[in-house]
């Protein structure tokens, strides 16, 4: 299956004013605006910053460009990829559960590991990001090593390129806190999405970013310097370079929300999705062995109790949950 930007043209609308794109050689420019595509080394450029007003997006696109996260510095080849991905578990199972021949989008995709590695299969998956230096490693990884089904394009969530219904599934993982506005972002990524198409959205949790909050006054208080406090950087098997990335990500981040199981259901609701699963569970005695296989959504009592114990395990992933919904028809 030939992936490239022409292979695209189906779906890529300028993010401006929505209109068609006209493709020239190297160039592709509006048909009715001044709006166009650079294109560096297969990245399309959009250069959305000429148009952003809202200064927490500049400062979110100047925090990553900086700090792109995750790198990229243990991983040599796809095998180191695929056996990251596998360790990992999640990424495992998304790959493993979605058919060949599907249209994917990673929203915020930083510097697109998720985006190559759901490629390894016969799939065609386009990662977006406002960072140009994290889609510059994700790109510099996919053409040291061939990956001929990813392709990368810089995008503000709020203006997107594409086309409504072109996605059989979309992903923001750990984006849409780092906006402004994550319900109208969610809105506008379901859209996105094709009838009876999967979406998988991670966000910090209200209950289980607590103990973040407090090590984050801690080590603002203490100039960083009791680092112990938190468990992932106890941790003794990831480098010292991953703790740097993952204390910058979690604790310096310039603007972030944090959100309730309740308010995500309210948005599915409200944006013509129907809850399929969580990670953690909605409900008690329910196994997440599927992710995209219905599950118990639970009561409000059961929510808000699993959003407490969240607290108070260990390894939380800075209070972080996960939601998979699917479009009705």
């Amino acid at each position: 299956m030939k992936f490239d930007i022409q292979s695209i043209s189906d779906i890529l609308i300028c993010p401006k004013c929505s209109s068609n794109l006209l493709f020239q050689n190297e160039s592709i420019s509006c048909n009715n605006c001044t709006f166009h595509f650079t294109i560096d080394e297969g990245i399309l450029l959009s250069n959305p910053e000429n148009s952003i007003t809202d200064n927490r997006i500049l400062k979110e696109k100047e925090f990553y460009e900086e700090n792109p996260f995750p790198n990229y510095d243990e991983l040599e080849s796809p095998f180191s990829l695929i056996s990251k991905a596998e360790r990992a578990n999640f990424p495992k199972q998304i790959n493993d559960l979605l058919p060949f021949r599907i249209r994917i989008l990673e929203a915020g995709c930083g510097t697109g590991q998720l985006t190559n590695y759901l490629s390894f299969s016969e799939r065609q998956v386009i990662g977006t990001d406002l960072s140009v230096n994290s889609l510059k490693l994700g790109n510099e990884f996919k053409n040291k090593h061939s990956l001929d089904r990813s392709m990368f394009i810089q995008m503000n969530i709020f203006e997107p390129c594409f086309c409504d219904e072109s996605f059989h599934l979309v992903i923001s993982n750990g984006v849409l806190h780092h906006t402004p506005n994550p319900e109208l972002a969610f809105q506008i990524l379901t859209k996105l999405l094709k009838k009876h198409g999967y979406i998988i959205i991670g966000l910090y949790n209200k209950y289980g970013r607590l103990s973040t909050h407090i090590r984050r006054i801690i080590y603002n208080l203490t100039g960083s310097r009791l680092d112990f406090l938190d468990p992932h950087l106890r941790r003794k098997d990831i480098s010292e370079i991953k703790k740097q990335m993952w204390f910058m990500d979690q604790y310096k981040n310039p603007h972030e929300s944090s959100h309730t199981f309740e308010e995500v259901i309210k948005w599915f609701e409200s944006n013509n999705i129907d809850f399929v699963s969580a990670i953690p569970e909605f409900d008690f005695g329910t196994t997440n062995k599927n992710i995209f296989a219905k599950q118990n959504i639970g009561t409000e009592l059961s929510r808000k109790l699993k959003q407490l114990l969240m607290v108070f395990k260990r390894y939380n992933e800075g209070g972080f949950f996960v939601v998979i919904g699917r479009k009705r028809a």
